[in-house]
């Protein structure tokens, strides 16, 4: 059998990740054209100030849920196609034998990864090397800014959002300071103090984005302060962003890469191996 049929499915389970991939960013889009965000500002008469940002609908887009939901499905599908299509290809059998054991494995721990090991003995060495090299449970010491290319991380990533997802359990936040950096326009006499950010980007309704003081501050006097932020989004208490570039954006992109690149090596591994021919 053809390594190309024996992977089909991995193939068009990837292709199909990045078509929900791509709706999700249609839709986060209109989202944010729409200016979904409101401002606001209180100061006391001591020249306290509290920047506000707050959400102007009650609910994320259900659509975007649903998108993000079939993507994650996608590509965990598609990790285990991976190896089904390996053992299709060697064992020239479809079926194949041991087919209900069959997975690609994500595990938290090497205990947990040690005990499924046997379901993989009839891969080539590189596969199994690799299989095991992409694992959750190997935690790279690397600066946060570097985790999000990091293929440990992601497919950790990947493997907690699934799990979530299939609990019906995984919560949308649209509201996530990525960066903040507001901008001042004070009036004459009036000067700007300590500015203290919000230290958790999770935006909260009735907290404040920013605290500040103004010295020379008088009730009456008009104060702008524009916001100056960007939104991301993040999932309730799982792996919050740590990096400014540890978007939304670059997960997902992230994700659906390492899933191509890793089915693609093994796909070409095990035909190269002159298993099953």
């Amino acid at each position: 059998m053809s390594p190309l049929r024996a992977f089909t499915t991995c193939r068009a389970r990837v292709g199909r990740a990045e078509s929900h991939r791509k709706a999700l960013i249609g839709i986060w889009n209109e989202l944010i054209e729409s200016e979904p965000y409101e401002t606001g500002l209180d100061i006391d008469d001591r020249g306290t100030g509290r920047l506000f940002v707050t959400l102007r609908y009650d609910t994320f887009p259900p659509d975007f849920a649903i998108a993000l939901g079939e993507m994650l499905y996608q590509l965990r599908a598609a990790l285990d196609a991976c190896i089904y299509g390996a053992a299709v290809h060697i064992f020239r059998k479809d079926p194949p034998p041991n087919y209900g054991n069959l997975g690609f494995p994500l595990c938290t721990t090497y205990k947990t990864f040690k005990k499924r090991a046997h379901n993989y003995n009839f891969l080539p060495k590189e596969c199994i090397q690799i299989i095991r090299a992409v694992q959750p449970y190997k935690k790279v010491k690397i600066g946060p800014e570097l985790k999000v290319q990091n293929f440990n991380h992601i497919f950790g990533i990947l493997d907690d959002w699934s799990i979530l997802d299939r609990h019906h359990r995984l919560h949308l936040f649209a509201t996530y300071i990525s960066e903040i950096q507001p901008l001042f326009n004070l009036p004459t006499g009036c000067s700007l103090g300590a500015v203290r950010l919000a230290r958790d980007g999770i935006l909260v309704a009735g907290k404040p984005v920013a605290t500040f003081t103004l010295a020379g501050f008088v009730p009456g006097m008009k104060v702008q302060v524009n916001p100056n932020l960007a939104i991301d989004i993040a999932l309730d208490k799982v792996r919050r962003p740590r990096a400014t570039n540890d978007t939304f954006a670059n997960r997902t992109r992230a994700m659906v890469f390492a899933v191509k690149c890793i089915t693609r090596s093994i796909e070409d591994i095990v035909y190269k191996s002159g298993k099953g021919k």
